[in-house]
């Protein structure tokens, strides 16, 4: 049976990093207006995890008109999958910069272009199930991936370089481009905030003594995009215009811009709200800096969030 509740305002969202990262992104940044926040997005999310996820929350759900579901698509040179006997969605990124799937398996199995051709499908899958829901849907890219030779991707996808000349006859740059403006797609979070730059560099805790430019959007920057979401889903939210809101923000921005600041000595001993966060992986052994959503400030963000996992329990729910 579908699970309703017609007193509650509720938020549902599906996507990657950029819906739910080390520090709140816009998603929780709406989320502070709404009673129920259920963010079922995953770091490293491809569009097969964030389909897939996204049809069962629609389905397992019943929805009012006092709820909102989001759903931002991710690039296309991610391959999600589950591993033989395991109960959950690996979601390890862009190809070119993990170490779950060996090169030399993406090279002889992974095909770009198809992948292009089953994002196409999934939008148009999803909106047509969202025409016969009663609450508000928006749907988004990371960043349009029609966009050059990025394939929805902020940052270089040089590992495919070698296969251009296939890449150029049969990827569907336009027919991908017209599927997300059938499903009236919102401007792509990247495209968004490239009209909100940031004005000093933005670091990326990847372990003791190393840290890189960071390629996510910086906590103001989703304050700016979340902002432009309240306004063209007409969501009337007040406390992510609070001053209280942007402070924090703020504040968290600060950290994450301090080309100086001993990032270990933070989690431990001066900001005890921050903690490092390792992934738990034989492939993945970094740690980095991270604001729990625990952590936030109830008096600013709402206390019901549901941080959803997509697995093979959730499923036989």
């Amino acid at each position: 049976m579908a699970i309703q509740d017609y007193n509650k305002k509720r938020l549902f969202i599906v996507g990657c990093s950029y819906s739910k990262y080390a520090y709140p992104t816009y998603a929780d940044i709406l989320g502070a207006d709404f009673d129920e926040t259920i963010n079922a997005a995953a770091s490293g999310a491809g569009n097969t995890y964030i389909f897939n996820t996204a049809v069962h929350l629609l389905s397992k759900y019943e929805f009012t008109e006092n709820d909102t579901v989001i759903v931002q698509w991710s690039g296309i040179t991610r391959w999600d999958h589950i591993h033989g006997h395991d109960i959950y969605f690996r979601t390890p990124g862009t190809l070119e910069y993990q170490e779950d799937i060996p090169l030399k398996v993406v090279d002889k199995y992974f095909n770009l272009v198809a992948e292009a051709y089953k994002l196409i499908n999934y939008v148009r899958a999803v909106k047509d199930v969202s025409r016969h829901l009663k609450c508000k849907f928006a749907t988004f890219n990371m960043l349009d991936p029609w966009i050059s030779l990025f394939y929805g991707e902020p940052y270089s996808t040089s590992f495919f370089n070698k296969d251009i000349d296939y890449i150029k006859e049969y990827y569907p740059f336009e027919k991908l481009k017209e599927a997300f403006n059938k499903a009236k797609a919102l401007s792509s979070v990247e495209e968004f905030i490239w009209g909100v730059p940031m004005e000093r560099p933005h670091y990326y805790y990847e372990g003791p003594g190393k840290r890189q430019d960071e390629t996510h959007p910086s906590t103001t920057q989703h304050l700016a995009f979340a902002k432009y979401l309240d306004k063209e889903l007409n969501l009337n939210g007040t406390n992510l215009y609070t001053e209280q809101m942007s402070k924090y923000l703020k504040d968290i921005e600060d950290v994450f811009c301090e080309p100086d600041l001993d990032f270990d000595k933070l989690a431990k001993n001066e900001k005890p709200q921050y903690r490092l966060f390792g992934y738990g992986s034989s492939w993945n052994k970094n740690k980095h800096l991270q604001l729990p959503y625990k952590n936030y400030p109830s008096k600013i963000f709402n206390k019901g969030y549901q941080a959803y996992d997509n697995d093979m329990k959730t499923w036989k729910q």
